[in-house]
């Protein structure tokens, strides 16, 4: 009997310690996906204005291939199932009618998935 008292004892103290581990792993997941997010939207915006579209106009990188700012595939479980979307368009404003071949700036959205979740998403206005 006091056996069985035990078990449920321990068992009510260690839930929350195992529920809080799962707390904790998605806590760093979202933290790996925002640095991700952050590291290519600064990789956009040290880019020369006029090279921005051409080279992350559409960028898909595949899960577990993620490039660090060198072009280097961060190795590593803690990226394995993560994947980035980087997607640039030029923006007119209202002075503009959308036919001006020198737009004056660009919308680069990053999103960054784990196994096809959402984790995080940046967007950041540059101006030439």
């Amino acid at each position: 009997m006091a056996l069985v008292i035990l078990t449920i004892a321990a068992a009510g103290i260690l839930l929350p310690f195992a529920s809080s581990a799962a707390v904790q792993a998605q806590g760093n997941n979202l933290t790996i996906a925002a640095k991700l997010a952050s590291d290519r939207i600064e990789k956009v915006v040290s880019t020369n204005f006029g090279d921005i579209i051409s080279r992350y106009g559409a960028i898909s990188e595949p899960k577990g291939a993620i490039k660090d700012g060198d072009g280097n595939v961060l190795n590593g479980t803690m990226y394995a199932n993560f994947q980035r979307r980087t997607r640039s368009q030029y923006v007119y404003v209202s002075q503009q009618d959308g036919l001006d071949e020198n737009p004056n700036f660009i919308r680069v959205k990053v999103t960054v998935y784990q196994d096809e979740l959402k984790l995080a998403e940046l967007t950041r206005l540059i101006s030439k």
